[in-house]
């Protein structure tokens, strides 16, 4: 019995708040690894705007100013294509203005847009 005794009053005691602090605190980095699985990486925007035009900006997860960007860009490309097929070359050289622009302004937005929704993602998931 001395023994048994001696082995109890040896043993850690843990109080539930020290248990609950510990419970918090792996919630909060599980959180905040989820996040960081979660989130996009503003690199990966560019470079997939950069290469494919407004296209890449579906990767931000803002699917309303992606499809908006898309259907401009497609609405030029048309115009440029009938433009050039009837010879208009002021016109012509209008829509390649403007397709050139909307490219810019895409690879401009790219970085913003992921900004955004890395934003949204934290507040939705409650990480610091």
């Amino acid at each position: 019995m001395e023994k048994e005794e001696k082995k109890c009053s040896d043993c850690t005691i843990f109080n539930s708040s020290e248990i609950m602090e510990n419970q918090t605190n792996i919630l909060d980095e599980l959180r905040a690894l989820k996040y960081e699985i979660k989130k996009k990486k503003t690199w990966v925007a560019f470079l997939l705007t950069l290469f494919l035009g407004p296209f890449g900006l579906f990767y931000t997860g803002k699917w309303v100013a992606a499809l908006i960007m898309v259907l401009l860009e497609l609405y030029q490309i048309f115009n440029y294509t009938n433009n050039a097929l009837s010879l208009n070359l002021v016109s012509f050289s209008h829509n390649i203005m403007y397709i050139v622009a909307m490219y810019f302004i895409s690879l401009v937005l790219a970085p913003i847009l992921t900004a955004s929704y890395n934003s949204d993602l934290s507040k939705e998931m409650d990480v610091k």
